[in-house]
């Protein structure tokens, strides 16, 4: 997120630099196709993108339709202590292993707005249908005890959302463009997980589902679009 959010901040400074010499002539004009590609994350392990394309129904009308894709791989290793029935605090290892992969489909219609610069603002109004798979484990070492425990967590959803969102397009040329948007997201979800603990060559399952409601505000990806 803190990626995106500087990315659109230096957006605006470039777009507010190059202003004074713009002109209309770098705007889209209806009927004009693009193809995009969105850019987010922090490196190859964590992306957030996908695929695009715009059809400018009107000067400032354009319809879009998108295929998003986002994927995160973390692992991580340490220490940590544990008390044993009250006694003094002894060494636990643990490793994790944690992954998740999304993907979504859907359309949306952009309001693009008069501007004398090269830079133009625009909000949209959409909705998209998105799963998302995510996959954890645990795996926790008490030496004192030499007792190895693991817990692995997976989930399945499928989700539609509502989409809202406000961005700021630089026309760097007739035919190419970039731009920043902030998303606000109303997203029902039916999601399915299960959990399963491992202890003294014991194994516990547990499933369940759920389905509910939430409104989410972040920062989304940058854009590249070109004309074609």
């Amino acid at each position: 997120m803190k990626t995106c959010m500087v990315a659109l901040a230096l957006l605006m400074v470039l777009g507010a630099c190059v202003s004074v010499s713009a002109s209309g002539e770098n705007l889209p004009a209806k009927g004009t196709r693009q193809v995009m590609f969105g850019f987010g994350g922090g490196h190859l392990g964590n992306y957030e993108g996908g695929i695009g394309l715009r059809y400018y129904v009107r000067e400032k009308t354009v319809l879009r339709l998108g295929l998003d894709v986002g994927w995160t791989k973390d692992d991580d290793t340490g220490w940590d202590h544990d008390i044993d029935e009250g006694e003094d605090p002894r060494q636990t290892t643990y490793t994790q292993d944690a992954s998740s992969f999304s993907t979504g489909l859907g359309a949306m219609l952009e309001r693009h707005f008069r501007s004398t610069s090269s830079m133009v603002p625009y909000v949209g109004l959409g909705a998209f249908y998105r799963y998302d798979k995510s996959r954890s484990e645990e795996t926790f070492y008490r030496e004192w005890r030499d007792e190895t425990s693991s817990y692995v967590y997976e989930s399945n959803s499928h989700s539609i959302e509502g989409v809202l969102l406000g961005g700021l397009q630089w026309h760097l040329a007739p035919n190419m463009s970039l731009a920043g948007e902030y998303q606000a997201k109303l997203r029902y979800s039916d999601r399915e997980y299960e959990r399963t603990q491992s202890r003294d060559g014991d194994h516990y399952r547990e499933y369940d589902s759920a389905a509910d409601y939430d409104l989410t505000f972040d920062t989304s990806r940058l854009w590249l679009s070109i004309a074609f």
